[in-house]
């Protein structure tokens, strides 16, 4: 099968059935496939490997591809931090109204509906969008008028039985992650988080 293909099909699969399976195709294409799944599937895979498979993988991926590999590995298991995907929405706050209703629009067909969030310096979460207020305000409106700043976020580290708690009480479809410095790294889904607490 072509890499994108391969990838597409590991989306659906169980990790230690996909990690024995490119374990016989390490170094190459298996570094290539992972790099093509979203970075949660990647992650749950990888920690499938040996020791010497993740080293070798680890090796043939681009540096930003690795950095998150490394940083999702970092996190306890039942944190948010594990729990989380890196493929969230995340605009920067200078952007106009236009520019990011166009940029949702080019990828709504790729992704299921979540929130947006925005950003500032150093990728610091500092609001949430909402569709209908952008619609309402002027195309050349900067989206940090428009945006809402009462967004709420949990830390990485935050244990699974907080995020039961969080999910059950809040009602949102994801809840952002940040690190210890307020920067957007993550969002975990509702659906995954009350999975994990009846498991």
């Amino acid at each position: 099968l072509p890499t994108g293909s391969s990838a597409a099909c590991l989306e659906h699969v169980q990790p230690a059935f996909a990690a024995a399976v490119l374990s016989f195709l390490v170094p190459e294409p298996a570094h290539l496939i992972l790099q093509m799944v979203s970075s949660d599937t990647a992650a749950e895979i990888f920690r499938s490997f040996s020791a010497e498979t993740q080293r070798v993988v680890l090796e043939g991926m681009s540096p930003d591809r690795r950095r998150q590999m490394q940083e999702l590995l970092f996190y306890p298991e039942d944190s948010a931090g594990r729990l989380m995907t890196t493929d969230v929405i995340a605009f920067q706050k200078d952007l106009k109204v236009r520019e990011v209703i166009t940029r949702l629009r080019a990828t709504a067909h790729k992704r299921a509906a979540t929130y947006s969030y925005v950003v500032g310096p150093e990728n610091k979460l500092i609001g949430v969008l909402n569709i209908r207020d952008m619609l309402l305000a002027s195309p050349d409106t900067l989206i940090e008028s428009v945006m809402r700043p009462e967004v709420f976020a949990v830390p990485a580290f935050t244990d699974r039985e907080e995020l039961v708690h969080i999910a059950s009480a809040k009602h949102f479809i994801s809840i952002p992650v940040v690190d210890p410095q307020g920067r957007l790294i993550g969002a975990v889904m509702s659906q995954d988080i009350m999975k994990s607490g009846h498991e």
